[in-house]
């Protein structure tokens, strides 16, 4: 049985020999096909990780609490359920009681769409946007910061004077110097400039690089109209918690306006 063993081992080896070309041809070809193989998937799988990456960073770990779901639409009058507003006292409510793990909750709200901003002997048309939020906003909004820094908690907590502005306004007031540290005015009150965004375009017509965004209890004394419909905005670090952050979240906030178990929701929750 040995001696037949070796005499095709022999058989085998002649085999190879006298077609040389043909068995280097055949196995660099499987070597190529495992090379590029391994390539392909390794290429998908970091193609794959940066698609991600690019979703979370522009908000698709993030789901909005709002005073109607975007699928709302008025049917009838009779149809039609109209939801109270979103309080300040609601989102200070749910800012303080909901604090489900890896989350960070952004509060905001919209002072104006047409401001008005100033530096020095310069001024824009009235149709800078301004918006009140904490040291959460930036970050759950998606927004990059070009220069500078963004609101932090202490700016929040001692409502101090400072802003961060989109990049129209900064090619507007402050093209010609250096916009950090310089200072802006919006309604006769002034802002130190700690921060300048990057540009992000317009959306339905609304650009999004004429704005100014200061700290929120700022912005209150300087809008004081009844009634502001405030935003929420949680960002859950890993997509895999995002499903049992958004129930927390409804229950929380549930709890908040007062519902019983057997109430509908009179609010929206909605993910980016």
């Amino acid at each position: 049985m040995f001696s037949l063993f070796r005499e095709n081992i022999k058989i085998a080896i002649g085999s190879i020999k006298t077609q040389l070309l043909r068995t280097i041809l055949t196995v660099l070809i499987i070597a190529i096909g495992i090379t590029a193989l391994v390539g392909i998937l390794s290429s998908v799988s970091f193609l794959e990780d940066t698609i991600s990456s690019d979703f979370s960073s522009m908000g698709s770990n993030t789901f909005n609490l709002q005073q109607y779901d975007f699928t709302t639409q008025r049917r009838s009058n009779d149809d039609f359920k109209v939801n109270p507003i979103i309080s300040y006292r609601n989102v200070k409510g749910f800012e303080k009681a909901y604090s489900f793990p890896g989350t960070r909750t952004s509060i905001s709200f919209t002072g104006t769409r047409s401001a008005e901003v100033k530096y020095e002997n310069k001024k824009t048309d009235p149709e800078v946007i301004i918006i009140g939020a904490n040291e959460h906003f930036i970050t759950n909004s998606g927004l990059k910061l070009d220069a500078g820094r963004q609101l932090n908690v202490f700016d929040v907590k001692n409502n101090n004077n400072i802003c961060v502005i989109g990049s129209d306004l900064k090619k507007a007031l402050l093209s010609d110097v250096n916009p950090i540290g310089q200072t802006i005015s919006v309604r006769g009150v002034k802002f130190k400039v700690v921060g300048t965004l990057e540009e992000k375009g317009a959306t339905f017509g609304n650009n999004q690089d004429l704005r100014v965004i200061i700290p929120i209890q700022s912005a209150r004394s300087i809008f004081t109209l009844p009634n502001i419909n405030y935003a929420i905005s949680i960002m859950v670090d890993k997509k895999e918690m995002l499903e049992g952050a958004q129930d927390d979240a409804i229950i929380t906030f549930r709890n908040i306006r007062g519902l019983n178990p057997v109430e509908e929701n009179n609010f929206g929750l909605e993910r980016s």
